[in-house]
């Protein structure tokens, strides 16, 4: 490069440096990192103006490269200062670390740029090598420094910036922020840039305006985070102390309130000071701002300021200034006086709904600010008048009620006085009726007086004994909105606070809320348990609330009723766990707890009064009729158990004496036993041993309704396990014919008398002439009607029809009579159609199983004799037949008139008369029953289908009628499935009989299933069972035929080695 061109490179760079330093030396923000800056470019500037002297030889290569570097980097700088040049204050002050950062970097650039500076190494020829290398020396110098060179904002810089950054995350978080610390920053903010906020507040607005329109199009969401934070500030600091205005609506006020001066308000909160100090640089402030300040300070790191001057403290001591306090507390009570007088005169009857309302919320002001200002509130009788407000809009203005209730509630903060004087006023009732208010606002207040009364004891019993009071807080408390859950813990706390009251204690029990009256119970004293226990006993609980009860006090309970010497307190005692005994759950806890060995203390105590033996019977009664494991429950020190032969024999003493209630829940406590899966057959035999059943004859017939049908009932429970013996003692006591008549009392005897004499005659075995003789044909046609009376209620209009007990109860009267072979009796039953009736008590799917099983045995016991009514020879013309005009009670469109052929029975059999059960077409609904789940159903009907096999019946046609009602397979598969008892036996009966028919066996002789079954049978089987096993297989000639040793013993093949 020409020297001219090396002089035009240099000339170029200098005129960039000096723009710089120009525009760097005007430059608003950063002084002292600028004024460096300078001074690096200045001493630059020196030694590029020695490289500008004269002609120069070409430069170096590299100082050129340095040069074009310098020059870059200036150039670049200064698009910088353009920027910042036109940038307001505030926004050069929340960017200070970023210009700082700017200025740094390009100290750093030019400094590395300089590091090219070539330094020679030889001797100097010429002047100008001489020359450039004490520039390239002092270059190198100036290129380490500037490499080095560190620039930082100034202390209150970084203060304000970490501050701001502080306050914008608490926004962001929606935290609660510090006003007096955010006013500090503001001061801190308007000292750095030269504005006095003191007088000229709107110099920090311009500003604030100025850095919105910087920022209009920024999309720098932290930068925007950070203009709103400043803004939020500075409405905060903005604000005047709060004066009330409503005085402003007056035509006139010789007193108004004088507003504050400015020595009275802190610098920091922009509010009247409550306790100033004074600071080292002789600045006031609130005691409470300043410390915050000060915490903040010392959270950062750096040293206390005065927020107002700037000023470094060197001692963070405060100092009272009582003369202000006492000045302030003056013009304070000045203004509290003339505002409580100018409220007072806006709460009358006349004012204006605008005029109440600033006076109540100047009221709510005045008192939330002093325990002095709530007294002076009191003695002006603001009271009074705030109530007499809230009276008159009782039904209206619900936002008036609203903030006389707030009035209220804060005139009410930590004066007893105040309290009592709203109490005795008649505040409590007012408060109530908000309690139930439709404006959730109106319910919070209230809630929120209430609380504050409750704080006071002697105030607890006046609340609990107000009318709805604790129904409402119970209510509110139930309440889960996601909206009233402050309201309802409030309520709660409430709640509790008014649990020191007994009578309080109640009244929440009565609402369902238990817990607090259980903890006094399990807690309390003797008097106090005994107390309680004469409530509940009178309580009105709901079942849930009964368990409750019982799970968490019964123990208590107990245990009062185990040492109580008192018959009061046992009384009491009592007739809590019988309010408690009448539900399942509740039931089981007592038993749990112990309660059944007291009970049965107190009914066997020679001692005890009738009362307590009277509510110990009843309980004992409710327990034993729920669900609660009682039967596993030891009763006295012997081990004796309820259901115990000693017990039950004290029971039964105990009947014959006592009140017929008395006698009505020893009945029902022994009818329960008795029905009892787990301990039925020995409760049984306990009554029986100890004479149980003459007692229960006796009183079977007692005047007393109760007693007669409880003594009915037992007797129908027991005759499904002591049935003979029940059987006996009515031949003995010659009361089988009161049965009958109690059976047919129509009108005279409650239906469950019948039911339970009907169970009884059903249960019970009656020979052939008792049947006849006792029973007569009339119990039979009188059965027969009742059936038919519930089968037409069921088809008809009406949709109920008789009990299923009473229906099994009939069925198995109607039982005996099918036993019996009397002919009176057999002709009866013929007329009545009892077969058809048995038939549709078996097709019908939604009968009980054991009237499925009695109707069943029924028709087995009729087709037994089907062979008696079969006639002989060809059946009858339709054109002889002669009309019939019998009572035909079940018609059915199935069972055809005339006689027919029957195979089975060789000869005529009438569907209606014959009992056969071809004929009768009821041999398929006997092989639908096969596959019942039940096992008594089952075995019934195999013994009904068997007497198409028995003796005495062409059994090759019953195994013909069997296979077209496809029955055959049913019995393999049933056989297939059981393994032992009656129903194997019966079962492997049939397959015998059918193997006998040739043919049969034939195709069976190879099914290896059967087979197998049958050598089962044969080998593990019960003897009978064993030998028709063995029968069977002989005829599949799987065994030589007569290897039996023994005959089969009759067991249960029934009449004509039938089923």
């Amino acid at each position: 490069m020409a020297p001219d061109a090396n002089q035009n490179l240099v000339v170029e760079v200098i005129g960039e440096l000096n723009k710089v330093l120009q525009e760097a030396r005007d430059s608003p923000a950063e002084k002292e990192s600028f004024w460096r800056f300078i001074s690096y470019l200045q001493q630059l500037r020196s030694q590029l103006d020695q490289l500008n002297g004269g002609k120069t030889p070409e430069l170096p290569l590299r100082v050129k490269t340095s040069l074009s570097g310098i020059k870059a980097e200036l150039v670049r700088f200064q698009d910088s200062l353009q920027v910042w040049k036109n940038k307001s204050g505030l926004y050069l002050l929340t960017h200070c670390r970023e210009v700082v950062s700017e200025i740094q970097k390009t100290t750093h650039g030019i400094g590395n740029c300089l590091v090219r500076f070539p330094v020679s190494k030889t001797a100097c020829i010429t002047r100008y090598e001489s020359q450039m290398k004490d520039v390239s020396k002092k270059v190198e110098e100036l290129a380490r420094e500037m490499q080095q060179a560190l620039f930082t904002v100034s202390a209150s810089e970084e203060r304000i910036c970490h501050a701001l950054e502080k306050e914008a995350s608490q926004v962001e978080r929606k935290e609660d922020s510090d006003s007096g610390f955010q006013n500090a920053i503001l001061l801190d903010i308007g000292r750095e840039l030269g504005l006095d906020l003191g007088r000229n507040r709107g110099a920090l607005f311009e500003q604030l305006q100025l850095l919105r329109k910087e920022l209009v199009d920024c999309q720098d969401q932290g930068q925007i985070q950070l203009l709103e934070t400043l803004e939020l500030m500075f409405q905060s600091w903005s604000r005047e102390p709060a004066i009330p205005r409503w005085h402003a609506l007056a035509e006139a006020a010789e007193d108004e309130p004088v507003p504050p001066l400015e020595t009275f308000l802190c610098p920091l909160t922009k509010q009247v000071m409550k306790d100033p100090v004074f600071l080292q640089s002789e600045h006031t402030y609130e005691r409470r701002a300043i410390e915050n300040w000060f915490s903040s300070c010392q959270q950062r790191g750096c040293q206390p300021t005065c927020p107002v001057s700037g000023q470094v403290l060197s001692s963070t001591d405060l100092q009272p200034s009582l003369l202000l306090r006492q000045t302030i507390h003056d013009w304070e009570q000045r203004n509290v006086g003339v505002r409580i007088r100018q409220a007072r005169l806006h709460l009358c009857s006349t004012a204006s709904d605008e005029s109440a309302e600033h006076a109540l919320q100047d009221i709510i002001l005045i008192a939330e600010d002093s325990d002095e200002n709530r007294r002076m509130l009191y003695e002006a009788g603001i009271i009074p008048v705030v109530l007499g407000l809230w009276q008159r809009n009782a039904r209206g203005r619900p936002h008036l009620r609203t903030l006389a209730i707030s009035a209220l509630s804060k005139m009410a903060i930590g004066s007893q006085e105040n309290k009592d004087t709203m109490v005795e006023m008649g505040v409590l009732k007012l408060a109530v009726q908000s309690l139930g208010s439709c404006v959730d606002k109106e319910t919070e207040t209230a809630v929120g007086l209430l609380h504050e009364l409750s704080l006071i004891p002697s105030l607890r019993a006046r609340i609990g004994a107000e009318k709805g009071a604790i129904v409402a807080l119970v209510r509110i408390t139930s309440t889960h909105s996601s909206e009233n859950v402050e309201n309802s813990n409030i309520a709660e706390q409430i709640l509790l606070n008014l649990e020191d009251i007994d009578f309080n204690v109640l009244q929440m029990a009565q609402t369902g809320r238990m817990k607090p009256v259980l903890t006094r119970l399990n807690q309390g004293s003797e008097e106090t348990q005994v107390n309680l226990a004469k409530h509940l006993s009178k309580m009105i609980l709901t079942n849930t609330n009964k368990e409750y009860v019982a799970e968490t006090g019964g123990e208590t309970l107990v245990q009062m009723l185990s040492i109580s010497p008192s018959a009061s307190a046992r009384e009491a005692t009592l007739g809590a766990i019988f309010n408690l005994s009448t539900v399942d759950g509740s039931a089981d806890a007592l038993i749990k707890a112990g309660v059944i060995p007291q009970l049965v203390s107190t009914i066997t105590s020679s001692q005890a009064h009738t009362n307590l033996q009277e509510v110990a019977l009843s309980i004992l009664a409710n327990l034993v009729l729920g669900n609660g494991n009682w039967e596993d429950c030891k009763v006295d020190e012997d081990g004796n158990f309820l259901h115990s032969e000693e017990i039950v024999h004290k029971l039964f003493g105990l009947l014959q004496s006592g009140s017929s209630q008395w006698k009505e829940k020893i009945l029902l406590t022994l009818c329960r036993m008795a029905s009892s899966p787990q301990v039925a057959d020995v409760a049984a035999a306990r009554i029986c041993s100890c004479g149980g059943l003459t007692t229960l004859m006796t009183l079977m017939e007692d005047s007393d309704t109760s007693t007669r049908l409880n003594a009915l009932r037992l007797l129908s429970v027991l005759s499904a396990h002591v049935g003979d013996d029940i059987a006996t003692t009515l031949r003995s006591t010659l009361q089988l014919k009161y049965l009958k008549e109690v059976l047919q009392q129509h009108g005279k005897a409650m239906l469950e008398e019948r039911v339970a004499a009907a169970t009884i005659l059903a249960n019970v075995p009656l020979t052939e002439f008792e049947v006849i003789r006792v029973l007569e044909v009339e119990v039979l046609e009188w059965t027969v009607a009742a059936l038919q009376e519930s089968k037409t209620v069921r088809l008809g209009r009406q949709s109920g029809r008789i009990d299923p007990p009473m229906q099994e109860a009939l069925m198995g009267i109607l039982l005996h009579f099918a036993r019996n072979s009397n002919v009176k009796i057999l002709n009866t039953m013929r007329q009545l159609h009892l077969l058809t009736i048995f038939k549709e008590k078996v097709m019908e799917h939604s009968w009980t199983p054991l009237i499925k099983e009695r109707a069943a045995l029924g028709l087995q016991h009729l087709s037994q004799r089907a062979h008696l009514f079969t006639l002989r020879g060809s059946p009858p013309q339709a054109s002889r037949r002669r009309p019939s005009f019998g009572l035909c009670m079940f018609p059915s469109k199935t069972i055809r008139d005339l006689p027919e052929k029957c195979d089975v029975h060789g000869g005529l059999c009438d569907p209606n008369r014959a009992f056969c059960l071809v004929a009768a077409r009821a041999v398929a609904p006997l092989i639908e029953l096969l596959e019942d789940e039940d096992n008594a159903i089952r075995e019934a009907a195999l013994g009904a289908l068997s007497t198409l096999l028995m003796d005495g019946v062409d059994a090759k046609a019953g195994v013909e009628e069997l296979i077209r009602a496809e029955g055959v397979q049913p019995i393999l598969n049933l056989f297939y499935s059981v393994r032992e008892g009656r129903l194997q036996e019966r079962t492997v009966w049939m397959i015998e009989r059918i193997l006998r028919v040739e043919q049969y066996a034939q195709g069976y002789a190879t099914d290896q299933g059967l087979l197998k079954v049958l050598m089962d049978a044969m080998i593990h089987g019960h003897p009978n069972t064993s030998l028709i096993a063995q029968q069977a297989l002989a005829s599949l000639q799987q065994i030589p035929p007569g290897e039996s040793s023994s005959p089969p013993r009759k067991s249960h093949l029934g009449p004509r080695n039938s089923m």
